[in-house]
């Protein structure tokens, strides 16, 4: 048959009940995670023998009593009533049944009641002999005693000896004797007998810990996640121990930049490379409020990369500092630091995304290959998958990589959508543009707005050259699906509106455009309205801009209501504000032409149409070739 003090033990020790005694510890116990632990130790409790069940008995008293002063309104007190009373009726023949009398002696005394423990233990402490049961008894009563005739429970102490030098210290404490209370808790035997958690928090509150019991102290108070109490107990000028504690708690706490401040002077104390390492981690989690400690975080890493510390930190630095400089900064670190990289499979694949210029194409390839077949992170194989697509040379290649992967990109959200456009890139190289449009039509919800309008463009340069069909009804459709995906996103907007335009959907365009407030919108939307011949609405919405294009727009807007001498100066005024040969001197200049014919003004613009013909081979794009032409056949007419 199990012991008395076997069976105390247990419950003490039983992971369940050590689970609620942290919830009743750290003060904030939700109703959901008593429930959980106590249902978890409940479920543990599955005896045969007789004995057995009288153990079991107890354990299940104590968890629903611990439950209850973690999550005192929820009646968990009652039925630990229950079961500390049904036991010494079910195994009144058991030596151990009778532990039911100090259970529910325990939930009155949680409860505020220790008169009414007393009451209980009576039937135990008043029996005849010496039995370890009562003597068990009279030390539960210490307890109750204490807080109802301090001098009382003194005398009983002082009589029941060394097991009761914990409660002895206690009254002490009580009746003010400071110094003896002191001498007693820090004894050997009460250090024996009594639980630290229990013993800090007498010294705590006589105010007399020392260094290591304040560091001991707030190391259990932040177990238990009393992290602000650990803090108190604290301070800034710890030993480099607690300085390390100090700091977690100021980091846990989102004191970021004292955190990092106490970090920094235990490194100068001489800690070891797992502070240097927390450290710069709390460097790089001040960045989101000021980026200005990327250059201090990185720096961090960077001199743990370099220490004498153990390669598993050393390269988690350096996974760090590639994720902090975002895999594109100085490839330097990783090729002096082949020892770390060569055996790290995310490092390899950071090596091959920065080596754009100093490797050959086919070593990267062969590098992103080898990561793909022997990670086993899922992130890291997808982000090789894509960047292997991406630097393919042969489209057919890259999307042969895409497909045979397809399902564990879009299982990674952070490469699913750029996955999705680099396909959508690759059908467009491989020429299967209504493919391409197809699948994004089929479920536009699910693409990033840069893929919807790179399927757009393709559809309208085949509308362009009167082919495609219903293109003009697809891009239209995919425009709208772009804006669906970004509905706040004006450069979103304003690609879609151009898009609109390219196939001629002016009026849709308008109404997109006329929301927007933004300058360059406002001068696409008085373009659309001048092709529209609605010239004096595309010249109200120009109103306060004082730009060069604002300028053009305007000058073309007037020319369309026959104010040519105003166009004419806008126009100019346009053209002399930009660098001659830049696209948009090229638009002003065949705009000053077509003034210039408008206004029959044949020298004027023969000499416009020379210079910009003599400039084109230099700067000229196709398009602008072929208005030249037009240009130049209406001159010629």
């Amino acid at each position: 048959m199990i012991t008395t003090v076997g069976l105390l033990m247990l419950s003490v020790l039983a992971s369940p009940a050590s689970d609620l005694e942290r919830l009743r510890l750290s003060g904030g116990a939700e109703p959901a995670q008593v429930v959980q632990a106590l249902e978890a130790g409940l479920a543990e409790l599955n005896a045969q023998t007789r004995p057995q069940r009288c153990m079991d008995a107890f354990l299940a008293g104590e968890l629903y009593r611990r439950a209850a002063a973690a999550s005192p309104d929820r009646g968990y007190d009652e039925k630990a009533l229950e079961r500390f009373r049904s036991m010494r009726v079910d195994y009144m023949d058991l030596a151990t049944g009778v532990l039911g009398y100090i259970g529910e002696a325990r939930v009155h005394m949680q409860n505020g009641d220790p008169a009414q423990a007393l009451v209980v233990l009576a039937a135990l402490t008043e029996a005849r002999g010496d039995s370890k049961m009562k003597r068990l008894a009279q030390l539960e009563s210490l307890g109750a005693r204490l807080l109802i005739d301090p001098e009382r429970a003194m005398k009983d102490a002082h009589a029941l000896g060394v097991p009761a030098h914990g409660f002895l210290a206690r009254a002490y404490a009580e009746l003010g004797d400071r110094d003896k209370a002191l001498e007693l808790v820090r004894s050997e035997t009460v250090v024996a007998s009594v639980p630290k958690f229990q013993r800090l928090e007498l010294i705590a509150g006589l105010d007399a810990l020392s260094e290591d019991e304040r560091f001991a102290w707030a190391q259990i108070l932040a177990e238990v996640g009393r992290n602000e109490a650990a803090l108190a107990v604290l301070d800034e000028d710890a030993p480099t121990q607690a300085a390390r504690l100090y700091a977690a708690l100021l980091q846990g706490a989102g004191r970021k930049a004292e955190a990092a401040k106490q970090w920094s002077r235990a490194i100068e104390s001489g800690a070891g490379p797992e502070v240097m390492l927390a450290y710069a981690s709390c460097l790089e989690s001040l960045i989101v409020e000021d980026p200005g400690h990327t250059s201090s975080a990185l720096e961090a890493y960077r001199r743990l990369i370099e220490s004498e510390a153990d390669d598993a930190l050393r390269r988690a630095a350096l996974r760090r500092w590639v994720h902090l400089s975002g895999a594109y900064g100085s490839l330097e670190i990783l090729t002096t630091h082949e020892d770390l990289v060569s055996s790290d499979p995310y490092l390899r694949y950071a090596r091959a995304a920065t080596a754009r210029d100093t490797i050959e194409p086919a070593e990267r390839i062969a590098e992103l290959y080898a990561v793909i077949t022997e990670t086993s992170d899922p992130l890291v194989r997808a982000s090789a998958v894509l960047l292997l697509a991406q630097i393919e040379t042969d489209p057919r290649d890259a999307m042969a990589v895409l497909t045979e992967h397809w399902d564990e990109l879009m299982n990674q959200p952070l490469v699913a959508k750029p996955a999705q456009q680099q396909r959508v890139r690759l059908w467009i190289e491989l020429g299967m543009v209504d493919r391409a449009s197809e699948e994004m039509l089929r479920s536009p919800d699910t693409q990033r707005p840069q893929s919807l309008l790179l399927v757009g463009e393709a559809l309208a340069d085949r509308y362009a050259d009167g082919i495609g069909g219903n293109a003009q009804q697809r891009v239209l459709s995919l425009a709208s699906a772009a804006i669906t995906a970004a509905p706040d996103d004006k450069p979103t907007a304003l690609a879609a509106a151009r898009l609109m335009l390219r196939v001629d959907a002016r009026a849709d365009a308008v109404k997109v455009l006329g929301p927007l407030d933004w300058a360059e919108a406002k001068r696409v939307l008085a373009e659309a309205l001048r092709a529209m011949d609605r010239p004096q609405e595309g010249l109200d919405a120009l109103v306060g801009d004082d730009t060069a294009q604002g300028a053009l727009q305007r000058g073309l807007c007037r020319l369309a209501l026959s104010q040519e001498d105003e166009a004419l100066t806008e126009i100019r005024d346009a053209r002399r504000a930009s660098r001659a040969g830049s696209d948009f001197w090229w638009e002003a200049t065949l705009a000053l032409a077509t003034a210039q014919l408008t206004m029959d003004d044949g020298p004027a613009a023969a000499e416009v149409l020379r210079v910009a013909e003599a400039l084109y081979p230099v700067t000229g794009r196709p398009q602008l070739r072929t208005r030249l032409d037009v240009l130049k056949k209406e001159f010629e007419e």
